[in-house]
């Protein structure tokens, strides 16, 4: 029979998954665990000067926006432009040389900066991991400070993405992003988090692609495969999807992606000997779409590689496009569309600073409940022409305010409007009988 001391150990081996082994602190006394030792002073890295400057947020070196691939003269110049919408303004701060001057220019045109506070250290993730992908020397540098701790002290105050040096206080938000990148790149995990973080790829289940290969204008049909994946690399390594032996591929030369609303699209992954399509050579992890005729080449291999993507996925795009661009428009209401699943605490503002980027918008219409005065979760959105509806469509299912929104034309289905409006009423409805209770 277990005495009541085992008893109280197993307790708390069961709920705090401690080993039995283990020394157990009295249940009735205060309990702690004992946090990690500081690091050593030798085993932090505190400086981003010198040998160390790579890792500045100062540090000239290309940087690529999400759903930009002109690249910005340094890591800070690109996060400073992630905060706007306009890409006339994006463009702007590629010019500007001076940082002081960047954030002065941001300011002057970004007066809501709710959303971007959102997912900043999303933002700030991807163009770090774009940073050290696109920049092989410094990736390496990266990689050669091992285990160390990465501090950024910093002499402007900013204790968010850094340690201030006046208190030594600080999140350090930009030191530990960096040691995540690092830990990715040493996994060989850094190219797969980079494409999830820059790229909307189609599902598996709705992709058939088909590699032909051919050599003097004949057919290597021991080489011709066909995939049902939305990325496909292609190198002298064994891993690959497509293995390429000649001399002069690299271990890791290229990938093919698949992408939601874009098709095929090829990326050299900063090649030795290069990637060419159709005799022009590919610039280092810059898309460039692919259709059936491309014919494309792997460094100096004299093999010809055509891709073709099943016509469903192809349709399915073209449709797409097609309905809302070709159909004939007889009165504004063509022009709206009708969003739901939106936050309940969600502005004009935000909903403008999302949809900006599709182009000129005449009005926005957010119902508001009478009893909650919040919004009811649905807007209306008319804008100027039928392009700029058809890119706002291409919005549809994506992550808003931790919520993935639904965007269609309005009257395409007035039943389904109603059938929305009416699901987002319950909610808000019993909402209100939660709180009455």
């Amino acid at each position: 029979m277990s005495t009541k001391d085992e008893i109280v150990k197993n307790n708390l081996a069961f709920v705090y998954g401690r080993s039995v082994d283990e020394s157990v602190h009295d249940p009735d006394k205060r309990s702690f665990i004992k946090s990690r030792p500081k690091p050593k002073q030798s085993d932090i890295i505190n400086s981003f000067t010198d040998d160390f400057d790579f890792l500045s947020p100062f540090y000239s070196c290309s940087v690529c926006l999400y759903d930009d691939f002109v690249p910005y003269p340094t890591y800070e110049h690109a996060l400073q432009a992630s905060k706007l919408v306009d890409e006339n303004l994006r463009k702007e701060i590629k010019g500007i040389e001076s940082i002081k001057d960047v954030k002065s220019f941001v300011n002057k045109h970004c007066n809501d900066l709710t959303i971007w506070k959102t997912k900043c250290s999303l933002i700030a993730e991807e163009l770090l991991l774009d940073k050290f992908i696109r920049n092989k020397s410094i990736r390496t540098k990266l990689t050669q400070t091992n285990s160390k701790v990465l501090i950024y002290l910093n002499n402007i105050n900013d204790n968010i993405w850094g340690v201030s040096d006046k208190d030594n206080k600080g999140q350090n938000k930009l030191g530990r992003l960096l040691e995540q990148v690092r830990t990715d790149i040493e996994n060989g995990n850094d190219l797969n988090k980079w494409i999830s973080l820059k790229f909307k790829l189609e599902s598996n289940n709705k992709i058939k692609l088909s590699v032909n290969v051919c050599k003097d204008k004949e057919i290597i049909h021991d080489d011709c495969k066909s995939f049902n994946k939305s990325q496909i690399l292609i190198g002298k390594d064994e891993s690959n999807d497509i293995i390429a032996l000649h001399p002069s591929i690299s271990r890791v030369h290229a990938i093919l992606l698949v992408e939601k609303s874009k098709g095929l699209s090829l990326i050299d992954l900063n090649s030795a000997y290069k990637t060419k399509v159709n005799n022009q050579t590919l610039e280092p992890f810059q898309p460039l779409p692919i259709t059936f005729d491309s014919i494309v080449k792997f460094g100096g291999s004299n093999r010809e590689y055509t891709f073709d993507l099943d016509l469903n996925v192809h349709m399915q795009i073209y449709k797409q496009i097609q309905t809302t661009i070709n159909e004939p428009i007889k009165q504004n209401d063509e022009n709206t569309v009708f969003i739901s699943n939106l936050s309940y605490q969600i502005t004009e503002n935000q909903l403008r600073n999302l949809l900006n980027s599709c182009g000129k918008i005449t009005s926005i219409n957010i119902p508001i409940d009478k009893h909650t005065q919040l919004a009811r979760g649905i807007a209306f959105v008319t804008f100027h022409d039928i392009e700029a509806v058809s890119k706002a469509l291409f919005k549809d299912g994506d992550e808003f305010m931790d919520r993935k929104i639904r965007i269609k034309r309005h009257n395409q289905d007035k039943k389904s409007d109603k059938r929305e409006i009416n699901n987002s009423d319950q909610t808000i409805n019993k909402r209100i009988r939660t709180q009455s209770k």
